[in-house]
């Protein structure tokens, strides 16, 4: 029990009344026995009872004067301590109500995840969730504390889930992990769960939070799409493999009428087996495009990386292709920087890249030159190809490389070809960890170019 300044006032000032009270009953009564009279003569026994009232009077006064400073000493250091503690538990009430509304803030924003939200302390013990979880489980919170995946899951499960916690909190560092719920009715449910360890003060592991989503549809959804996509792959490898024997056996046909083996032709038939001719090269261009375009999407496509001479390969790519630019009028011009280093690449493949970008020039411009030009840099080898062609509109500049766009050249004037030959350069280059774009001005002409990284001694890219 707590002893206070004002009992001690109280008890002073009631052990002086009490005292005085005692001193004078005392003296009343001695001044009435008979033989205090006979031992006192009488101005002696009323001087003695005086000086007792006296005494009684001066003590009473003296402990009431004392009782008075108690008091008021009491009054002055409670008002001087009662104020900081009235902060103090104000300060303590804020607080209080801060964390409250902390707290009840973080359920709020739990409950309303659709995401599943759980954490447990290092032994798997459940230590809250939010909502979603609570309906996942088909119980309360209050039920899930303390209870372990054991208590809410079937064995394996519990097992499963326990391994993945350990294997979280060993590393001390966030895991992604693919789980499957099973349900008493068949269904099955896969969880896509992000666990990451939560810590305490001084750093050390106190237990794991995790987040689930249900990707049980997206699951389905990509496996279906990988199906299609294998179809899709078979039947197009099919379709055309099954359509170059038959084409081959046409333009062979063609080639043996048109040179009149067959007998002599007159010139309008001529003008008909050369249109032929070059209806059926456009469609076996497209049938080899096709079947690239699905080799290279499925990786079936094999490189053969050896060293060579990026300046020779640009030599043989240009020459077949100066007859073509010749009936057009143009010039194929090359600007080749002698210093250039051996490297590894696919030769077959770069002249296919070559030879599509020197062909889409020679298509779209109708006069002047194509000039290709090769640059050492300092981590790369860089091939550009240039033409004074009608250049390109920004808005048609996204849709250079993707399959199946085309460019028109006039309004309403569809061009030749596939639309597939710049998304196959795209991917080529990209197979030799290169890079391909193309730069335009509407009106005065284009420039496509791509890069191939270096390769060193050390045999490293650069």
């Amino acid at each position: 029990m707590k002893f206070k300044y004002s009992d001690l006032g109280v008890i002073l000032l009631a052990s002086s009344f009490i005292l005085a009270s005692v001193c004078l009953v005392t003296v009343d009564q001695m001044l009435h026995l008979p033989d205090w009279a006979q031992l006192c003569p009488g101005d002696s026994l009323s001087e003695f009872s005086t000086r007792v009232q006296a005494f009684s009077v001066a003590l009473v006064i003296v402990l009431a004067l004392l009782c008075v400073i108690v008091i008021a000493n009491f009054l002055i250091n409670r008002k001087k301590i009662s104020e900081p503690d009235q902060a103090c538990v104000k300060s303590r009430r804020e607080i209080t109500r801060d964390l409250e509304k902390k707290y009840s803030l973080f359920h709020l924003l739990m409950d309303s995840s659709p995401d599943l939200i759980f954490y447990k302390d290092i032994a798997g013990t459940y230590l809250g969730c939010n909502r979603a979880f609570e309906e996942f489980v088909n119980m309360t919170e209050k039920d899930i504390i303390g209870k372990t995946d054991w208590d809410l899951f079937s064995q394996e499960e519990a097992e499963s889930f326990r391994e993945n916690d350990q294997q979280m909190l060993t590393q001390g560092e966030a895991r992604h992990n693919e789980e499957w719920i099973s349900y008493e009715d068949g269904r099955r449910l896969l969880l896509d769960t992000l666990k990451t360890p939560f810590f305490d003060e001084t750093e050390n592991v106190i237990g794991l939070l995790g987040i689930s989503r249900d990707i049980t549809e997206r699951k389905n959804a990509e496996r279906e799409l990988k199906r299609a996509a294998a179809i899709k792959s078979e039947f197009t490898s099919m379709v055309s493999h099954e359509l170059r024997t038959p084409l081959a056996v046409v333009i062979e046909a063609i080639k043996i009428v048109a040179d009149g083996s067959c007998g002599e032709l007159n010139p309008e038939q001529v003008e008909y087996l050369s249109v032929a001719e070059r209806n059926v090269d456009r469609l076996g261009r497209l049938i080899n495009d096709v079947l690239d375009v699905q080799k290279l999407e499925s990786g079936m496509m094999e490189f053969d990386l050896k060293e060579h001479d990026i300046n020779e390969l640009i030599i043989s790519a240009m020459e077949p292709m100066r007859s073509i630019a010749r009936r057009k009028g143009l010039t194929l011009v090359s600007q080749l920087d002698p210093d250039m280093p051996r490297i590894k690449f696919d030769s077959d493949k770069i002249i296919q890249v070559v030879t599509n970008l020197l062909n889409n020039s020679i298509k779209f411009t109708e006069s002047g030159c194509i000039t290709v030009t090769t640059e050492k840099g300092s981590n790369y080898l860089k091939v550009s190809i240039s033409d004074t062609g009608p250049g390109i509109k920004k808005e048609d500049m996204s849709k250079l490389f993707g399959k199946f766009e085309q460019i028109f050249k006039e309004e309403g004037k569809r061009p030749e070809g596939t639309g597939l030959g710049l998304a196959i350069c795209r991917e080529i280059i990209n197979r030799h960890s290169g890079t391909i774009w193309a730069k335009s001005e509407f009106g005065k002409g284009s420039v496509f170019s791509f890069v191939l990284p270096v390769v060193e001694r050390r045999g490293k890219g650069a």
